[in-house]
Formats: C-alpha cells, sequence, structure tokens
C-alpha cells in the first residue's frame, strides 16, 4: 500500500490564460465558418438564378414553337411579380387559365437577399431578353448584370 505525499498539490481546473486562448480559439474557428457559409448561401443562389433563367428560356422555347412567336412585352416587366405570376398560352398572367395550357405555373423570382429582379422583354416577338443579376458567378457565367436571348446568356 502506498503513502500519500500530503505536500503534493493537484490543480483542478484550467488557469485563466487557457480559457482565454480556448474561447480565441474557438471564435477565430466561429468567424471563419460563418463567412465561409455566406459564401456558400452566395453561390447556392447564384445556381438558383441560373437554373431559373434556363429554364425559363426553354419554356420560351417551348412557347416559341407552339405560337410563332414570344409574347411581346413593350415594357420589361418584372417576372414573379403579382401580376406576372403566370405563364399561360396567353403569355405572363396574375392567374394561370384553369381550362388552357400552362407552360409554367409559378414563374420564377430573384432569390433573395442581393441580385436583381428578373425582366423579360420582347418588343417584336421574334427574339427577347431577360436580364437577371449574380453576386459571385457560376461556372463560365461572371458576377454581375446579365442579359439571356434565344441566343444564349451573355
Amino acid at each position: 500500500m502506498q503513502k500519500k505525499n500530503k505536500n503534493l498539490k493537484y490543480n483542478a481546473g484550467f488557469s485563466l490564460m487557457e480559457l482565454l486562448v480556448f474561447v480565441a480559439i474557438v471564435g477565430l474557428l466561429a468567424t471563419l465558418s460563418i463567412a465561409s457559409l455566406e459564401s456558400a448561401r452566395q453561390k447556392a443562389r447564384d445556381v438558383k438564378r441560373t437554373a431559373d433563367i434556363k429554364q425559363f428560356m426553354t419554356v420560351l422555347d417551348i412557347y416559341f414553337n407552339d405560337n410563332n412567336s414570344y409574347p411581346e412585352e413593350f415594357t420589361p416587366i418584372v417576372l414573379g411579380d403579382a401580376n406576372y405570376s403566370c405563364f399561360d398560352e396567353d403569355g405572363f398572367v396574375a392567374v394561370c387559365d384553369a381550362n388552357g395550357k400552362t407552360y409554367i405555373k409559378n414563374v420564377p423570382s430573384n432569390p433573395t437577399p442581393k441580385g436583381a429582379n428578373y425582366t423579360y422583354a420582347s418588343s417584336s416577338g421574334d427574339t427577347y431578353e431577360l436580364t437577371f443579376q449574380l453576386e459571385r458567378g457560376v461556372g463560365d457565367i461572371v458576377e454581375g448584370a446579365h442579359i439571356a436571348t434565344p441566343e444564349g446568356i451573355k
């Protein structure tokens, strides 16, 4: 059996300096993760924006094949706005016709925050312009304002 030495002292706990270093490290890691999380959110919004525009370009092509023209909107309209939330055989409408052909029931709108409203314009019915804006860029589409036409995204 061993004898206990009464002169030995055990420190149970951490010093103030150790706790401060630990808190500083945790704070630094939290800051880095929040910064990378915001970057991921921006990229996710941009991916949604490009997917929305490409999907809508396809829908417009289908409409063109059925009607031999694109819907005429001489002044740009905001897509997804309450007045233009549906796209059917009559073009952009507030509510889809229950008995008609619906191309897209819920017209996409810009995911918030940031970016800009999606707009559509066609002065002749032969072509159109969809505008949108990216925060960071996706693939070969860089950040900033862009225009989509039947020829592609610029």
